[in-house]
């Protein structure tokens, strides 16, 4: 007696594709959600930078001398961050570090950049 059979997939084969298909794309759907919340999280960190970026040139372009602590808050591509500027002198006479942090208003614990740089004493006279 020859049997009868039947070409194609069982069920029992069919139930296990479909659950490794679904782990798939379960896992796909994971990766691209984390890829969107990261290119959000990194344009506000560049934002941030243009801002950090932005108080230390206008205090370059500015000769400002002036020693304190300072902040405010800005509008960068539409996007609001809180700033603060440390501005304390250095061992040299003709330098004055700045220290620019900004942070997200609404989590103000949390800075997305901190930039140090350097002023130039305006009045200091070099020695030739």
């Amino acid at each position: 007696m020859k049997r009868n059979q039947a070409k194609g997939f069982t069920l029992i084969e069919v139930l296990v594709a479909m659950a490794i298909l679904a782990v798939a794309l379960a896992a796909a759907s994971r990766a691209a959600g984390l890829a969107i919340n990261h290119s959000a999280d990194i344009k506000q960190r560049v934002l941030a930078d243009m801002v950090a970026q932005n108080r230390l040139a206008t205090h370059l372009a500015q000769d400002d001398w002036q020693q304190g602590s300072f902040k405010g808050s800005i509008t960068q591509g539409n996007v609001l961050f809180q700033w603060k500027e440390e501005i304390t002198p250095t061992p040299n006479p003709a330098f004055m570090k700045i220290v620019v942090t900004v942070a997200d208003p609404a989590d103000a614990g949390h800075n997305l950049r901190r930039l140090v740089g350097f002023l130039v004493n305006p009045a200091y006279q070099y020695a030739p």
